[in-house]
């Protein structure tokens, strides 16, 4: 399956990044230079001559803003995200020694601990994405004391699950005590996470993370409901305290298309094929959904339409079933809030702007672009967007 995409509109994007960068300075992996950093490298390893002064420059540039200021910790929007991303292009064109990962470790372990201590088990935010940095870390070098931490981690993680489910997954960035369920804050990501996990860790503790898996997903059923309102079976979130569902959008951060995603990864990680089906069948129901009854607003992959495209190609990559509906329905869709992939606005906090981004800017269209077209692997970069 191709979708034509003009070669001049990728490089005219590629140009907007390059001059959007030069006076930001956000270090995070989707919200700011570092993505635009992996996004560089990417394009490195398609044409060196062209793109390695930039990638280098972008490094060097996130290198001196961490030296200047404090930074957050976290995935999204700092330091674990950063890390993660000098293991993606390590040794290609830079050569960092392993000292300066032993800082980083040090540094991200004790923040690490300060995110158990009061629950934080936040993706963008919290500790699970810290331990996203640990796991890439443990692949690449098998180190006794990385492993250590990563299983540090799990014990605690699999006591609280436990002990008080729904306090492991309250959200604590919200106003309320709530649980969200889509892929950016909640269950169906805290899903993806643990079975990242199994994967990095092996068999040896398959049995501890499966029952983890179980439990998670029979807390998702209890809350599947049908809703007519959002065209969809699960919340975006829900209230501890008054028991009210907020419904959700079609989208990445949120929505059945990124939860069927997980239970669907979860039916193949347990070898059950009931499960499985039930979130091919969540899937392949959102396919249903208009762009008017989606809630979408803009492009980006957050909560716009290149998000839902990126699932539904790589939905059909996966499954091996026919998502070609959904995704040249959404590839259209693409086309016209873009005008033809020339303008470029996203909503942030009720009005629409330029930003350059991977979750809410063209780095991340650019990428969803080159891979369903297949110019680029999508496995080097949507692990970020916690989608397997």
């Amino acid at each position: 399956m191709n979708f034509f995409v003009n070669k001049e509109a990728i490089i005219e994007i590629e140009n907007k990044i390059w001059n959007s960068i030069q006076n930001d300075e956000r270090i995070g992996l989707l919200n700011g230079l570092s993505g635009v950093a992996l996004f560089y490298n990417l394009l490195n390893k398609k044409d060196k001559n062209r793109y390695e002064a930039k990638l280098l420059f972008v490094v060097e540039k996130i290198n001196n803003l961490i030296y200047q200021e404090e930074n957050l910790m976290t995935f999204c929007s700092g330091i674990s995200g950063y890390a993660y991303m000098l293991l993606q292009i390590k040794n290609e064109v830079i050569s960092i020694d392993n000292e300066y990962f032993n800082a980083l470790d040090e540094i991200l372990q004790e923040s690490l601990q300060e995110s158990l201590i009061v629950d934080d088990y936040d993706f963008l935010h919290g500790s699970l994405g810290i331990v996203m940095y640990f796991m890439k870390r443990y692949e690449l070098k098998k180190e006794l004391h990385i492993k250590e931490i990563l299983l540090s981690f799990l014990e605690i993680f699999i006591r609280k699950i436990h002990i008080n489910l729904e306090e492991v997954l309250v959200n604590r960035y919200a106003n309320e005590r709530s649980i969200h369920f889509g892929l950016a804050h909640g269950l169906s990501g805290t899903l993806n996470f643990l079975i990242r996990f199994k994967k990095c860790l092996g068999s040896d503790y398959s049995v501890i993370i499966d029952d983890c898996l179980i439990t998670i997903t029979n807390y998702l059923k209890n809350h599947k409901s049908y809703r007519e309102e959002s065209k969809q079976c699960y919340p975006s979130s829900y209230s501890i305290d008054n028991k009210m569902r907020n419904e959700a959008r079609l989208g990445w951060c949120q929505g059945d298309l990124g939860i069927g995603n997980a239970i669907y990864n979860v039916g193949l990680s347990l070898n059950n094929t009931t499960i499985k089906e039930e979130g091919l069948f969540l899937m392949k129901e959102t396919v249903k959904i208009d762009f008017k009854e989606s809630f979408v607003d803009d492009y980006a992959i957050c909560h716009g339409s290149s998000g839902i495209l990126l699932q539904y190609y790589f939905a059909s990559v996966k499954t091996n079933e026919d998502f070609s509906e959904g995704i040249e329905y959404w590839f259209a869709k693409l086309k016209e809030q873009t005008k033809d992939f020339t303008d470029f606005k996203t909503v942030l906090v009720d009005q629409y702007v330029d930003d350059y981004n991977i979750l809410y800017g063209i780095t991340g269209l650019v990428l969803v672009l080159l891979t369903i077209n297949n110019e680029i692997d999508a496995d080097n970069w949507i692990e970020c967007l916690n989608l397997y």
